[in-house]
């Protein structure tokens, strides 16, 4: 199991580095990479319902009370106090800047956020929840776990085919980007059923999973960089990277140890990233910078060093349980 997370945990630093670069990227020149970052949510949406659900089936003992419980404590708590800091900053910025009217404090806040990177939380809360059922039905019903994988893959690509955004849009914020990561979510069953099944990171039958799923994740990720976003291809990206990330094993590559040994921050990166990123924009905005591809590498390289340096400073004084980092 040890090994099986190595690679798991390197793959999240990437992936919330590329979170970052995604927030951060404004000019005309340097716009389109924003889709690197594009498999980020995809892909964490995949892992974290791979790991709980592979988790309860093979250990179901905690109860749904208890679960929802630690998930609320882990998840909607830091979402709530970081929604708070963060409308705070942006009184404070009004303030100070004289940049804007008024901010009004709405009831939606509660499931979308202060910022617009904070609805993963509730999100990513019900998704667990739905999962963590699942999986205590697929391990009551044992019988049932192909047919669970297989529905789940396939409302997972109906989910893709022709929705009515209008509809999705009208629904709110969250809604319609909660959808968006859906198949991600459906798909990260499907991956775990199967690996329950068959045990992927063991069969040797299975020893050119890894590389065909990160090849598969990058020529997707090249194809957007071509022509622009699309969400078929960063939630198969996505999944493919998680895919990849649980069978390849790290025999050799020792950086990836090292790496992976900043997985844990993974979390608080994505919290924290934008107090920077629109802080040095702002700053920037100040002094009529903006749009260039320096301001662009400098916000994203300044925002990941202060973002690590606040993470450490939280984690020293044992804040991480409430603030999420």
């Amino acid at each position: 199991m040890k090994q099986r997370f190595i690679t798991l945990d390197a793959v999240k630093v990437f992936a919330a580095i590329s979170i970052v670069w995604l927030h951060t990227v404004s000019s005309p020149q340097l716009g389109f990479t924003s889709v690197l970052g594009r498999f980020a949510v995809p892909f964490f949406t995949s892992t974290a319902v791979f790991i709980i659900f592979t988790k309860v089936i093979k250990k179901p003992t905690v109860s749904f009370t208890d679960y929802t419980i630690s998930r609320f404590k882990r998840i909607y708590i830091p979402f709530l106090i970081w929604s708070i800091l963060y409308l705070l900053i942006r009184y404070l910025n009004c303030w100070i800047t004289n940049l804007c009217t008024s901010i009004n404090i709405k009831l939606e806040f509660l499931w979308t956020g202060t910022t617009h990177h904070l609805w993963f939380l509730p999100f990513i809360l019900v998704v667990s929840l739905i999962t963590f059922l699942l999986a205590k039905f697929a391990y009551k019903h044992p019988k049932t776990q192909s047919w669970l994988a297989v529905i789940a893959l396939i409302t997972g690509i109906v989910v893709l085919i022709k929705p009515n955004y209008n509809l999705i849009n009208q629904l709110g914020y969250t809604v319609s980007l909660s959808y968006q990561a859906l198949p991600a979510a459906l798909w990260g069953i499907t991956v775990a059923v199967v690996d329950n099944l068959f045990n992927l990171r063991e069969k040797n039958n299975f020893k050119f999973l890894p590389l065909s799923c990160i090849v598969i994740a990058i020529v997707f990720t090249i194809l957007m960089l071509l022509q622009g976003r699309n969400l078929f291809w960063e939630n198969l990206a996505g999944i493919c990277l998680l895919v990849f990330a649980i069978t390849f094993k790290n025999d050799k590559f020792i950086v990836l140890d090292k790496i992976a040994a900043f997985g844990k921050y993974s979390y608080g990166i994505y919290l924290i990233h934008i107090l920077f990123v629109e802080g040095l924009q702002d700053i920037a905005n100040l002094f009529n910078i903006s749009g260039t591809i320096v301001l662009d590498l400098g916000v994203f390289l300044l925002s990941l060093m202060l973002t690590m340096q606040t993470i450490f400073i939280l984690r020293k004084f044992n804040l991480q349980e409430w603030l999420g980092t």
